[in-house]
């Protein structure tokens, strides 16, 4: 599946294939990489409550009854198609697809759209905001998966489907006896009896609905199974949250003492949701104890920090436990690398782990259940180079663990440690993906780096690592022109 963002404010164009395991996302300071996977996760995040929510005969039911559903409605189709196959002699056939095109790009503006837009007013402030800061042009969404893309545009804050396409024919076939849908490779195939004018519209609904929408909706839930998001200053983010909560407590109490009205701060989307998710954990060692993602959990608190981290079923606090101590310290109280990866351990340990109950598979199984999509801003924010490089190989393990991760990052150490990791098989080199952020006149553009069994091409650092020798080599020339001078 491939997720392409265009004109989003600082970013002119990013693709993502999340067909890939691993993405290291790289580039400078305030050049888009957050705002771009931003809108990656409440994209995918909108396909998963739309996967949870689902109603199959709910929809069935609106289709049949609601001309709301699409501007033209489904029933509107049917009987024009019902009335075309009546010109058609028997067994001639007709090509359907742009009726099928048309309903099918509807049924998903009616149950996607508005959940979409829903998402980026809450997370961005304004949709005005999402317009290209460098060009001002129209920003627009394309989903490509399964023989199915589509473009969704944002304009005057409406989010419209401007381009559909299913890469698959469709045609309609006057019979003399009632038949079920054919499917042939690309090939589908409606049949229309005359006197069962019914059966044909049930079939028809049937068809779109369920091989197309909810059949797209499962398809995607059956790649990525949840999507989540730890944002950069994680530790303060979680902190500051956590005390929000007892802030709000004690003006609620004390409101009659209040003389000018307060205006609370906006929290984006995926903020939010990360701080629910680590203040709403249920505690349940069984459930997590035995799984392979909590001993890469144990492997970060073993190898780099040293102690245990818990969360607090009755405080709802994450707490850390340094090893050799009866020490029981709030994060707050923690050095910044124990604060910023505790969040990522607890993740880890109690959101994964529930997941992943979810999706286990049958020993006899082939097919490889849906993954747990997590992106991690900045992970080696605070780290000393050789925990950075630690982590970076614990993180490879997550690969192998139904996790598909997402990292942005301006750290060097990384970046080589991840092409060490591909040289050595650790990472399979078909599983990572590779980017660098670049700027253009009219916005930034991710370039995607070649990765093969040599690692990935490095076209980020190498400006700086240059330019710092060669600032060297200025300096020791010059101090050798001093000593000769002075002899």
């Amino acid at each position: 599946m491939n997720i392409t963002i265009k004109n989003f404010g600082p970013v002119r164009d990013f693709t993502i294939n999340l067909n890939k395991d691993f993405h290291l996302l790289v580039g400078k300071n305030n050049i888009g990489k957050s705002y771009a996977i931003t809108a990656v996760y409440l994209i995918v995040k909108s396909f998963q409550e739309m996967s949870s929510h689902s109603n199959p005969f709910g929809f069935r039911h609106q289709f049949l009854y609601d001309d709301t559903l699409s501007p033209d409605g489904i029933q509107e189709t049917t009987e024009e198609l019902s009335a075309l196959a009546k010109k058609l002699k028997p067994r001639e056939e007709v090509d359907i697809k742009n009726y099928v095109l048309k309903d099918v790009k509807n049924t998903f503006e009616a149950i996607f759209l508005q959940r979409l837009k829903n998402s980026f007013a809450n997370t961005f402030t304004s949709l005005d905001n999402l317009r290209n800061r460098y060009s001002n042009e129209t920003p627009s969404i394309t989903i490509d998966y399964n023989g199915m893309e589509f473009e969704i545009i944002i304009n005057d804050e409406r989010f419209e489907i401007k381009k559909f396409n299913i890469n698959k024919d469709f045609f309609l076939k006057r019979i003399k006896q009632n038949r079920d849908p054919n499917f042939n490779g690309n090939k589908y195939t409606l049949y229309y009896c005359e006197g069962k004018e019914s059966e044909f519209i049930n079939a028809y609904i049937h068809f779109i609905l369920f091989q197309f929408v909810i059949g797209f909706i499962n398809g995607f839930s059956s790649i990525i199974n949840s999507v989540h998001y730890l944002p950069a200053s994680r530790s303060g983010l979680y902190q500051a949250l956590s005390a929000f909560g007892q802030i709000i407590a004690e003006l609620s109490k004390n409101r009659s003492f209040l003389s000018k009205k307060i205006e609370l701060p906006g929290i984006s989307e995926p903020v939010s949701d990360y701080f629910i998710r680590l203040s709403d954990i249920r505690v349940q060692k069984k459930s997590f104890e035995d799984k392979e993602i909590n001993k890469i959990a144990k492997e970060i608190e073993e190898k780099i920090l040293k102690g245990r981290v818990e969360f607090n079923s009755q405080t709802k606090q994450l707490m850390f436990y340094p090893i050799e101590t009866n020490l029981k310290l709030e994060l707050s109280s923690t050095s910044s690398m124990v604060s910023e990866l505790a969040p990522i351990v607890s993740y880890l340990r109690y959101v994964l782990t529930e997941n992943a109950k979810r999706t286990r598979r049958r020993a006899n199984s082939k097919v490889r259940p849906a993954c747990n999509l997590i992106m991690i801003e900045e992970p080696e924010a605070h780290l000393h180079p050789e925990i950075q490089l630690l982590l970076t190989e614990i993180f490879s393990k997550l690969v192998n663990q139904n996790v598909k991760l997402v990292i942005t990052s301006h750290s060097n150490y990384i970046f080589n440690k991840v092409n060490n990791l591909i040289m050595s098989d650790t990472l399979s080199v078909n599983r990572v993906s590779s980017g660098v952020f670049k700027s253009t006149k009219t916005g930034s553009v991710l370039h995607q780096l070649e990765v093969n069994e040599l690692g990935v091409e490095d076209n980020n650092f190498n400006d700086a690592t240059s330019a710092l020798f060669d600032e060297k080599m200025k300096i020791i020339s010059k101090l050798n022109n001093k000593e000769n001078a002075c002899d």
